[in-house]
């Protein structure tokens, strides 16, 4: 079994200089006694359990998108970005961030949660980045440690556990924990493999959508909010009608799990059927439109200087622009798939339906 020395001597430090790591006294003495039993362990996270349903998680986000406030007791985290499985709604991680502004410092902290959660009693995990995973337990990258709640919880060992990712990801300091099995089940969600009795989808309005004038990218403050939230993966949430559009993907997804699940057709029949809708105009005006709302960003990507935020606000701030127009159409939709992208497919979907007996009717 690798050891934890020689893990952090891959990261680049000698164990010598990680026992003496140059933390500053408040981080130190703040990791030293950080609740790392409610920070993550075999049953939850952040005070929330494993497979819980009552979490306050929309379904509209994806995971990591929600971020919940720690308060001064996990510090120096101040929050935790949640995330539960896209149909079933189960909680299975909590990713815990935090810019301390130097990486070797953010290096310095991995060691010292590293060696903590290793007195813990969590296993140290075997593979390196070079080794082989499935992506709900791929190798730790560089500058990453990464632990095990038991013994064969690790690929290729099938065991029940969690998995915990300690790194410095995006500039942050971060600290990911994940049930494995559930990260395994929501990714199974997200190619349409649901549980059989899941039931048709709501409408849930968003409370997200994130607008904001173009001023506040010359604030350092109020644009600093903008692109924390770019950071943390939230652009998909910032974006006006996001609660219709991302109601007609389950939708979507649900039918066709019921026309699958009836015997008659297969999911691949299904998806060339969908495919040829490409042909139709509508539905390719209608994905225009959508990289359309790109191109401002994608035209800053391709000019950009580094450290130009306010360059990169500018661009955000255009391309939710030309969201809040595309989606005007939609506005008030509480039901009914009404964008062209969306309209065509459910039209084929509830015609197979009716060709081969199938019920989409709410169970």
């Amino acid at each position: 079994m690798r050891s934890i020395v020689l893990t952090l001597a891959l990261l680049g430090l000698a164990f010598s200089e990680v026992a003496q790591a140059a933390l500053p006294p408040p981080i130190a003495e703040q990791i030293a006694a950080l609740p790392i039993d409610r920070m993550c362990s075999k049953d939850g996270a952040s005070g929330l359990k494993f497979g819980a349903t009552e979490h306050g998680i929309s379904p509209i986000h994806k995971p990591g998108s929600i971020n919940r406030d720690l308060g001064t007791e996990f510090a120096p985290f101040r929050e935790a970005a949640l995330g539960a499985t896209k149909y079933s709604n189960k909680f299975f991680t909590a990713a815990f961030r935090v810019d301390l502004g130097d990486k070797d410092l953010e290096l310095e902290a991995v060691n010292a949660l590293a060696l903590r959660f290793e007195e813990a009693g969590w296993i140290l995990g075997e593979r390196t980045l070079e080794d082989d995973g499935p992506f709900y337990d791929i190798p730790p990258e560089e500058d990453a440690v990464q632990f095990y709640s038991a013994a064969g919880v690790e690929y290729p060992g099938n065991g029940e556990g969690v998995r915990l990712l300690i790194s410095v990801s995006l500039g942050e300091l971060t600290v990911d924990c994940e049930h494995v099995a559930l990260t395994k089940a929501h990714m199974q969600e997200a190619l349409g493999q649901m549980p059989a009795d899941t039931p048709r989808p709501k409408f849930i309005s968003s409370q997200s959508a994130f607008g904001f004038p173009e001023s506040d990218c010359d604030d350092p403050a109020k644009r600093e909010l903008v692109l924390n939230r770019l950071r943390r993966g939230d652009l998909f949430a910032m974006a006006p009608g996001v609660d219709q559009i991302t109601y007609e993907e389950r939708l979507a997804d649900w039918k066709i799990m019921k026309l699958e699940q009836s015997g008659k057709i297969s999911r691949d029949e299904i998806s060339d059927k969908i495919i040829g809708l490409l042909d139709n105009p509508e539905s390719m005006g209608s994905i225009q439109d959508g990289l359309s709302m790109m191109e401002g960003l994608m035209d800053y990507m391709d000019t950009a200087k580094p450290g130009d935020d306010a360059g990169l606000c500018r661009a955000i701030n255009k391309m939710l622009d030309k969201g809040a127009a595309a989606s005007a159409s939609v506005s008030g939709a509480t039901g009914d798939a009404v964008t062209p992208q969306w309209r065509a497919t459910h039209e084929l979907l509830d015609r197979e339906a009716a060709r081969l007996g199938v019920s989409f009717a709410a169970q």
